[in-house]
């Protein structure tokens, strides 16, 4: 929902939601859910933008980014979950697909 444009920020800003934890076997070898995606997105940009990954646990804590995070989030990443199918009705779920409804029509998506 960014209000105005105040040109190029030398940062691209992703929003990571933490729906699962890893294995401590995987944690140990590549770290964290964001330790990971991070690993795989750096390399890959400009040299002119570095990489900031905001991480919401939505499983656990039901964290997700205040009005003023979303002006600077420039993505959003789900990762998968073990935890419940993704048709169950468990509340955590329910809240994320609302939540992404809401995200969609924001930024002018749906």
């Amino acid at each position: 929902m960014p209000s105005k444009d105040t040109g190029p920020s030398g940062k691209l800003t992703l929003a990571f939601f933490k729906c699962d934890s890893l294995a401590k076997e995987s944690i140990e070898q590549h770290g964290e859910y964001q330790d990971i995606v991070h690993n795989l997105f750096e390399p890959l940009l400009p040299a002119h933008l570095d990489l900031e990954i905001l991480t919401y646990d939505v499983l656990n804590k039901r964290e997700y980014p205040k009005d003023d995070e979303l002006e600077k989030i420039d993505a959003i990443i789900i990762s998968g979950s073990f935890e419940d199918e993704a048709h169950a009705d468990s509340i955590w779920i329910l809240k994320l697909a609302g939540v992404g409804r809401v995200l969609l029509k924001v930024l002018g998506v749906a």
